[in-house]
């Protein structure tokens, strides 16, 4: 059965690099002579990471990204296959989420400048970063979510307060379409680390686009959002906008659409077939204690991202009713 169950996570993925444009094109450059005809734009160096910039014959640009972190040395190329499991999951639900490929340790590649270590590959993020001057730049989701969690450490959630963060966050995922998707898929997968830096967004053809899930699985966010909405449901009174309890429909059902195409067991053998396309070296006792790790979250994650949902539910409906 095992065996079986591996074979058709196989095709899943085949099928994915086969008919997904991007990842196919991510691949052609890793595994074929394609990757020769790469040209080297520029490297950025940020604490611990390292971010080629690179253009392919077409004029396609992509980032060659390593991390090199001497506290943990390990821990960093686990953060790289998140990054890249992440993008499979946000495929799922078609969330604008920046496409990553693994580069196996083995493999040389241009703007790959650490030779021992893997590097991920990742489709280019158009646009311009919300901590640059632009439109929605005063955009941080990120930042009302610490804000909510810092309040709740303090004991000052009150409920008025409680239903003030509630309007706030949602109000600004209703300020564009694609934010409860990215919310949703953050929330899923456990990634607090959506700040300015990791969000673009693209003017011309008005869509955003969300880089580095590196920390995802470390943090459970649905039992903590699960347990937020709990603590306000009996006394709800704040009604939403349209275009608020809109944001908030699309944000469950973005969760909901997450709970039905990714369940753990998917999940686990996912990360399995990533963790071995990388050739890391799992002989590492640290390493493997932080993959067992990553996949006891996965379970976790689920069942309060399911919870979650649920709790959503009774959420709407008493929005509902409030306009009836």
């Amino acid at each position: 059965m095992k065996y079986v169950y591996q074979m058709f996570i196989f095709f899943i993925i085949v099928y994915q690099s086969l008919f997904s444009g991007a990842r196919e094109r991510l691949n052609k450059l890793i595994y074929t002579s394609e990757k020769d005809n790469i040209q080297l734009l520029s490297l950025i160096k940020h604490n611990f990471t390292c971010v080629s910039i690179i253009k392919d014959r077409r004029g396609n640009k992509y980032c060659v990204k390593q991390i090199k972190d001497s506290r943990a040395p390990k821990y960093s190329d686990c953060k790289l296959i998140i990054e890249s499991f992440c993008s499979y999951i946000a495929e799922t639900v078609d969330a604008p989420i920046n496409v990553t490929e693994v580069i196996p340790k083995s493999v040389e590649f241009i703007g790959k400048i650490i030779e021992d270590k893997i590097a991920s590959l990742h489709t280019f993020a158009h646009g311009r970063q919300l901590n640059k001057p632009g439109p929605y730049h005063d955009l941080n989701i990120r930042r009302e979510f610490l804000q909510l969690i810092n309040a709740k450490k303090k004991g000052l959630l009150s409920q008025k307060v409680k239903e003030k963060f509630m309007v706030s966050i949602i109000t600004e995922m209703s300020r564009h379409y694609q934010l409860p998707i990215i919310v949703a898929l953050d929330t899923f997968v456990g990634n607090r680390d959506r700040g300015k830096s990791n969000l673009f967004y693209d003017q011309r053809n008005d869509k955003f686009s969300g880089i580095d899930m590196g920390q995802a699985f470390r943090t459970n966010l649905s039992q903590f959002i699960y347990k937020f909405f709990v603590s306000i449901l009996d006394n709800l009174s704040v009604q939403l906008n349209n275009s608020e309890l809109k944001a908030l429909v699309l944000y469950r059902d973005t969760l909901k659409k997450l709970l039905r195409k990714n369940k753990p067991e998917f999940l686990i053998e996912l990360l399995d077939e990533i963790i071995i396309k990388s050739k890391i070296d799992l002989s590492s006792e640290v390493l493997s204690n932080q993959i067992k790790k990553y996949k006891e979250n996965i379970d976790k994650i689920y069942i309060s991202a399911n919870e979650l949902a649920k709790i959503l539910d009774k959420v709407i409906k008493k929005q509902l009713v409030f306009r009836d």
